[in-house]
Formats: structure tokens, C-alpha cells, sequence
């Protein structure tokens, strides 16, 4: 059974950070955006979370240094690419984990009949 749940936070963790990397690339062309970054870290009883969410720069950073706000965003979108191939390899791992330990279950507990 922890196997599920080990799986099951893989597949939430790589949808986070899947999300993070969206709304990157949605914020391509936003002037002044600071490009957002998600860690896994890994849990004490097993599997993955998204632990620190952070980004090179905030707006606050920008303007109490006296930059304007209206520079380019540092968002690369090949790093963006790179990123989305990750998570769909993070969230098919754990999916196929997932499934097979299903399947197992199933038939550890069709034996048991």
C-alpha cells in the first residue's frame, strides 16, 4: 500500500511542477517576470513533494534596486521545454508504478479468495 501512496506523490509533484513551468511560458513575454522554480525534495516516509518554490528575482528585488520593472522577463523557453519533458517522464514513472502495483494487489487479493 505505501507503494501507491509513494506513486500518488510523484504524480502530484510532477503535476505542480508542471503548472509552475505553464505559467512560465505564459509569462514569456511579461515584462519584468522572474522565472519560477519548483524542487522536489523527498518525503521522510517515502516519495517526492514540491518543496521550495523559487524564483531569481521578484519585482520588490527589482524595484529596491532601482531597475525598472519593464526589463525583459528571464524566462528561457528551451529550459521551459526541458522542464515539460521532466514532468511527463516524473508523471509516466509513477503512473506505470502505479498501475503495476495495482495490478498486483489485485491479483495478490484474487488469490486470497
Amino acid at each position: 500500500m505505501d507503494g501507491l501512496i509513494i506513486s500518488a506523490s510523484g504524480i502530484a509533484a510532477a503535476q505542480q511542477r508542471h503548472a509552475i513551468t505553464a505559467n512560465n511560458v505564459a509569462n514569456l513575454h511579461t515584462p519584468g517576470y522572474r522565472q519560477v522554480r519548483g524542487e522536489l525534495v523527498t518525503r521522510a516516509n517515502g516519495g517526492v513533494e514540491l518543496g521550495s518554490v523559487s524564483s531569481n528575482d521578484t519585482h520588490e528585488s527589482l524595484e529596491s534596486t532601482g531597475q525598472s520593472s519593464d526589463i525583459a522577463s528571464n524566462v528561457n523557453l528551451v529550459d521551459q521545454q526541458v522542464n515539460q519533458i521532466s514532468d511527463r517522464n516524473l508523471l509516466q514513472a509513477n503512473a506505470n508504478a502505479f498501475r503495476a502495483q495495482s495490478e498486483l494487489l489485485g491479483e495478490i487479493i484474487d488469490l486470497a479468495d
